[in-house]
């Protein structure tokens, strides 16, 4: 297109004006075909020219993340009471209690449950202090309880020591222990007051 205005142009230049009006409407035309060349010029230069982007191409995202390990212990209660006034007649007992015929009664506390939350292997341990009477309160699994024929097999003393009541057991997300406490009231008990406290902690097996 460009070649037939250029063609165009140069016929124009060719002609001889027979007058001054002539000459001016030929200097229009000439002015005017400049520009339509000069327009077209720039557009084809243009047409040619690739394309070019502004600013940057690409991106990157980074990702991170971070794990943790869980280890958490609860437990169901906090205090319990074997009872007010209890003797070896087996009376007034907070839960219940078994006769240990002849000698007195068992009182048998509620069920004590830890609750643990770990990611690896773990162990419970059992720890207690206290003042009662050597011998007297023992400690046993729930498991398998029944009655007071159970009550009355399979207590373990509760020592001042640590006990190792839960072992290398797998990761859970509530791994659960129970178990009852047993105190004995003989003929022979003094009348005393008593506490202990209990304390279980739960750590990483290694």
């Amino acid at each position: 297109m460009w070649k037939r205005f250029l063609g165009m142009y140069a016929g124009a230049l060719g002609q001889v004006a027979p007058c001054p009006q002539e000459r001016t409407q030929k200097v229009v035309r000439k002015t005017l075909l400049s520009m339509v060349l000069v327009v077209l010029l720039i557009g084809s230069a243009g047409f040619a020219s690739s394309a070019r982007a502004i600013g940057p191409t690409s991106a990157t995202v980074t990702i991170t993340a971070s794990v943790a390990d869980v280890l958490s212990l609860s437990v169901n209660r906090a205090s319990f009471t074997f009872g007010s006034n209890l003797n070896f007649l087996g009376q007034n007992a907070a839960r219940s209690s078994c006769a240990l015929t002849p000698s007195g009664y068992r009182y048998l506390s509620p069920d004590i449950t830890t609750t643990v939350m770990s990611n690896r292997n773990y162990d419970v341990k059992r720890t207690a202090e206290g003042g009662f009477p050597v011998g007297r309160i023992l400690v046993r699994s729930q498991a398998g309880f029944t009655n007071c024929a159970d009550a009355l097999v399979n207590g373990f003393a509760l020592g001042g020591g640590p006990d190792t009541i839960v072992f290398n057991h797998v990761p859970s997300a509530s791994g659960q222990n129970t178990e009852l406490f047993l105190f004995d009231v003989l003929v022979d008990s003094p009348a005393e007051s008593y506490s202990a406290t209990v304390t279980y902690t739960a750590s990483v097996h290694i």
